[in-house]
């Protein structure tokens, strides 16, 4: 059988789920590497139903090579255009800009580039291939799951250079971030709401495991590379941040935001009280107002109680998540970051401006974490709890879908995603119930409820947790 036949009924299987890339290519040994090669790039990019023009063609071969590399040696491509007439012609666009790779680089070294790390000799092939996957999608959303797949790998390269004692290339950083941004900024452009929520899910789950492992590889990695991981970690945080808050409210997306944006950090807060007003978009909870609040979904009744959870940037208050009960008598809290003092007196925490009876406190300092509480709607609250300025820790809060004892683990539902967690060896608290002992089988009756899970570690490809915290309400 001629390649291209091979080649076009390996695409067809694949697409129609009755072969994978992998199972194919080891049908076919002498030409494994190549067709692996092939049915890689050709099964991610997906086309439109065209086929490549020679003009096109020339273009693909400068653009893969857009840095000062030598051109590897070419394989002859004749024959691999003469494409049965029963080939479909979504087959015929995938196989031909597969091909304008593969003829380019040559097939065994698009597949011998994978592996590559930055500043070794076929890097620029690997990142070259990237490039024409994304010059050859043209939809936001595909676009967008594009980006953060290149941003997986340029982790994953992180992770490989600490591995080998290589110092982490600089641009790695910037690639990272530009991945990141790109992806968000793909998504914003999207009205496709349904797909966004997809790709956002799986970014609060990729994002989730990357902090988890990156917190792991900067334990042992060299000094000189501290700085730059650290600098990762940060932004896989605030893509987690993105995430949830995106999922939950798409207006998040308009304006895109960045991994970068240090402002992210400080914007989070957690709001509990009576809802006493709304006017527009501005709401007053228990004393404290917030302004220019974006809910989707169901706007509360006034009067009735309220627990917020949501980030504030440049001014637009975002709800990632409330929960709503009657309202009782019982104190307003807050919790977020404190930024300052505005010029009314007031502080600022996570954006909000909060009364607090300053008389009765120590002076706070800006980066602190604090929790506050007040009297019954008196519009005042005293500092409770504040922890300094410092490294944040990789958590998970989200809604407890299923307690498995016999494996000791749990599943939390996190942006639509389900996550498991190995939990076995996990201290279990109770937010409203400070002096009894938790077991894991009790966790089956607060199915459904909100959980915190703490000090993530992840090993042999699952995460495992040493604390978790029932957030059972007031």
């Amino acid at each position: 059988m001629k390649k291209e036949q091979i080649l076009a009924n390996c695409i067809e299987e694949i697409r129609g789920g009755k072969s994978t890339i992998e199972d194919c290519a080891k049908r076919y040994p002498q030409l494994e590497n190549e067709l692996h090669s092939l049915l890689e790039i050709a099964n991610s990019l997906q086309p439109e139903d065209v086929r490549p023009s020679v003009q096109f063609k020339e273009r693909a071969k400068m653009h893969l090579f857009d840095e000062d590399a030598p051109m590897p040696a070419k394989v002859s491509s004749r024959g691999f255009w003469a494409w049965p007439a029963t080939t479909p012609a979504r087959v015929l666009a995938s196989i031909g800009i597969a091909i304008v790779i593969f003829a380019a680089a040559g097939g065994s070294t698009v597949y011998a580039a994978q592996s590559s790390l930055p500043g070794d000799t076929l890097y620029t092939v690997k990142t070259g291939v990237e490039n024409l996957q994304l010059a050859m999608t043209s939809s936001p959303e595909d676009k967008a799951n594009l980006y953060l797949k290149f941003e997986q790998r340029r982790i994953d390269e992180v992770q490989q250079q600490v591995k080998l004692n290589r110092n982490i290339n600089a641009q790695a950083l910037v690639t990272v971030q530009q991945q990141f941004d790109n992806g968000l900024k793909a998504l914003s452009s999207s009205d496709n709401n349904q797909a966004n929520n997809s790709t956002l899910s799986k970014l609060s789950v990729s994002t989730l495991n990357q902090q988890v492992e990156l917190e792991q590889v900067i334990a042992s990695a060299p000094q000189a590379s501290q700085p730059a991981l650290q600098q990762i970690i940060d932004e896989t945080r605030r893509g987690n941040t993105i995430a949830q808050v995106a999922y939950a409210n798409n207006d998040f997306l308009k304006n895109p935001p960045s991994v970068t944006d240090k402002k992210l950090d400080a914007g989070q807060f957690n709001i509990e009280g009576t809802l006493l007003s709304i006017q527009g978009k501005t709401w007053d909870v228990g004393g404290t107002v917030i302004e220019n609040v974006h809910l989707n979904g169901k706007i509360p009744d006034v009067g009735s109680r309220v627990e917020l959870q949501g980030l504030v940037k440049d001014n637009n208050t975002y709800i990632s998540k409330i929960q709503v009960s009657a309202g009782t008598p019982e104190p307003t809290k807050v919790e977020g970051q404190f930024s300052g003092t505005n010029q009314n007196g007031t502080a600022n925490i996570s954006g909000i401006a909060v009364k607090i009876n300053n008389a009765s406190n120590p002076p706070l300092n800006p980066g602190d974490k604090v929790q506050l509480q007040s009297g019954v709607n008196d519009g005042n609250l005293d500092v409770t709890s504040r922890n300094s300025a410092g490294m944040q820790s990789t958590t998970i809060s989200g809604t407890l879908t299923a307690v498995d004892t016999d494996k000791g683990a749990i599943t939390v539902k996190v942006t639509g995603s389900q996550v498991i967690v190995i939990v076995y060896k996990a201290r279990i608290e109770n937010s409203s119930d400070s002096h009894r002992t938790y077991q894991l089988s009790d966790l089956k009756h607060y199915l459904g409820h909100d959980i915190r899970v703490e000090d993530l570690a992840r090993h042999d490809n699952h995460l495992y947790a040493s604390l978790l915290k029932i957030e059972t309400g007031h």
